[in-house]
């Protein structure tokens, strides 16, 4: 017997020696002085501590030595010594081939299968070696608890009791019996008897639904509600008795029907130069109403409304001055069938026709002019005016060339109501036109002290005295040829207004008014207008660099449009001029006698003289410091 190399612990089927071996080893084992004949086994366990040789290219292949060897087939049982764990060989029936000396010792008995309710159990005992013996252990039997109602009996089922196993949970189940009917020996009434139908009464069941001794109850007489149906345009009248109970019911006391009655209180409610509204009273038979008017010879349909309540109807693109003849009937549709009344006839006739145009125009702060076109149908015309809450005549002329009027003694920044109507007169009788109306507004102040507030090489401030009637102003530039808003302000508050991307030295022009929202009209001042300049450019560089501990130079780029530059510096919480050159050329200064180490601000204008006007730039900053 050798390990897995085949190359240890070799020994001969025919010495019986003791050898150290593990399960899942490779055993190789010949006969004696033959390794020819050797094959590799496993070390298997085959239960209760014993072990065989097992072929290891075939499962359960038992050894079987050729050559020399006896042939003998072989396998293991284990002992220990001294913590070492041997092996023996014996044969196929376990006689020990050099066997160990072994005395059982069995443990305590212990449940393999423990028993139930109906089956035996199994205990065992083991030995150290692995012996084990087994005895069985007689089933329980059932523990039964007490019986409970599943199911309740009734009057035609039995009912169920149950009990159960306290250790299985099996359950046994036994009936009880049926309780039968228990009739009561008061009647009940299953179905009220009607006009229509028998009734019925039973005895009933206390327990369930059954019934006993079922009796029929007979009929009620009818019960009549009497109703009178009125006729109607499409049908008799009648009077109605019908059951309550069971709604059979007949007619009788029929009256004739009646017919759908004509319009009535036909007018001209309103008269227009082109148009003429109808009206009528409501009718309340109807569905709606017709509307007719006669021309071309014939009557032509112009409306149909879909209500009675609908009890007006205006007839446009009329002539003027002109009579026309209308007719209205009502109708109603009733079982798919229109009913119509008779016809209701009038004539009417338009009004004259009022002057073609008529406009309003500002005088001053207290007048407004009215001028309008001449009507040659009329005799004259009549002006108003809406005040204190109404229509006032202002005036009324004698004939129809007289063409304008001036309101006086309004107040000014007011929006104001006017209206004209034309009238003729013929033999005593007077027919007016319709009115025209318009509106038209006082004048109020406009823009005061309009100035220059400030300006720059490419912007103008505009400013001006605030106009406590106006709602605000515009602000307009002529640029172009022409003039265009710029501004125009939400609030009289706002007086000043900045033109900003101006071009130096350019003169602008500019022109401001004042404007009033009332009554739906924007009324607007005279304009006041402007002229401002923006400043000579300043120089494009201005530069500060350090010389020494006590100086610094200061350098700017020439100026084409200047005469000279100002030079200033900040001390003593003032600017101070510095120098004030006499030519264009002159582009740096040297600023001596300063505090080393110290930063100093300095800025630098252009100027043009001009005659005796001297024109500046604005001003161009910086900060320069000294040398430590």
């Amino acid at each position: 017997m050798c390990s897995s190399n085949g190359s240890n612990r070799v020994v001969d089927t025919n010495i019986g020696s003791d050898h150290v071996c593990n399960v899942g080893d490779y055993i190789d084992i010949w006969g004696r002085g033959s390794y020819d004949n050797c094959q590799k086994f496993n070390v298997v366990s085959v239960g209760n501590n014993k072990y065989v040789f097992e072929l290891s290219t075939i499962d359960n292949a038992v050894i079987g030595i050729s050559g020399s060897g006896n042939g003998d087939q072989l396998q293991l049982q284990k002992y220990k010594e001294n913590d070492n764990q041997f092996w023996y060989f014996c044969d196929m029936n376990g006689n020990v081939v050099n066997p160990a000396p072994h005395t059982h010792s069995y443990g305590a008995w212990y449940d393999k299968t423990k028993p139930t309710c109906t089956s035996a159990g199994v205990q065992e005992q083991k030995c150290s070696c692995g012996d084990i013996k087994t005895r069985t252990v007689a089933a329980l039997g059932h523990s039964w608890g007490g019986w409970a109602t599943a199911t309740k009996p009734t009057c035609t089922a039995q009912g169920v009791e149950q009990r159960t196993c306290s250790r299985c949970s099996k359950a046994e189940t036994r009936y009880i019996t049926a309780l039968g009917h228990n009739y009561s020996s008061e009647w009940t009434i299953d179905k009220q008897a009607t006009c229509s139908a028998e009734g019925s009464k039973s005895k009933h069941c206390t327990r369930c639904d059954a019934k006993a001794e079922v009796t029929v109850i007979p009929k009620t007489a009818h019960s009549y509600k009497t109703t009178v149906v009125a006729p109607t345009l499409t049908a008799q009248g009648y009077t109605l008795h019908e059951c309550t109970v069971c709604h059979y019911s007949y007619k009788d006391s029929y009256t004739s029907q009646i017919t759908l009655p004509a319009v009535t209180g036909a007018k001209v409610k309103t008269q227009g130069s082109t148009s003429l509204t109808l009206a009528w009273d409501k009718n309340a038979s109807a569905n709606g109403y017709v509307v007719e008017q006669y021309k071309g010879g014939k009557w032509i349909q112009i409306a149909k409304t879909s209500s009675n309540a609908v009890v007006s109807y205006t007839v446009s693109g009329l002539a003027a001055d002109a009579t026309y003849t209308f007719r209205v009937r009502a109708y109603k549709t009733a079982a798919g069938k229109t009913i119509y009344s008779e016809y209701t006839r009038l004539a009417a006739k338009t009004r004259i026709a009022n002057v073609g145009t008529f406009k309003g125009s500002t005088v001053s702060g207290s007048a407004i002019k009215l001028d309008w076109s001449k009507n040659d149908k009329a005799s004259g015309y009549i002006i108003e005016q809406y005040k204190g809450g109404k229509w006032t005549a202002l005036a009324t002329t004698k004939n129809n060339t007289t063409l304008t009027f001036t309101v006086k003694g309004l107040a000014s920044a007011t929006v104001y109501s006017f209206r004209i109507k034309s009238f003729r007169t013929v033999n005593g009788k007077t027919d007016y036109s319709e009115y025209t109306s318009l509106k038209a507004a006082t004048s109020f102040g406009g823009v005061n002290n309009l100035t220059v507030k400030s300006y720059t090489a490419s912007a103008i401030t505009l400013a001006w005295n605030k106009n406590a009637s106006a709602s605000g102003y515009v602000v307009e530039q002529y640029k172009g040829g022409k003039w265009t808003q710029i501004a125009k302000t939400a609030s009289n508050a706002v007086v000043s207004y900045t033109v900003s991307g101006l071009a130096a030295d350019t003169t602008y022009t500019f022109r401001v008014r004042a404007y009033k929202t009332a009554a739906g009209k924007t009324i607007y001042s005279e304009y006041t207008r402007l002229a401002a300049k923006t400043r000579i450019a300043n120089v494009r560089t201005f530069k500060g660099s350090t010389v020494s501990g006590s100086a610094i130079k200061l350098d700017w780029s020439k100026n084409d449009k200047a005469t000279g530059y100002v030079i200033e510096q900040y001390k003593g919480g003032k600017w101070t001029a510095l120098a004030t050159t006499k030519n264009n050329t002159t582009l740096t200064f040297t600023v001596k006698g300063l505090a080393r180490n110290t930063t100093y601000s300095f800025r630098i204008k252009a100027f043009r003289k001009t005659g005796s006007t001297t024109e500046f730039s604005e001003y161009s900053g910086l900060k320069a410091t000294t040398r430590k």
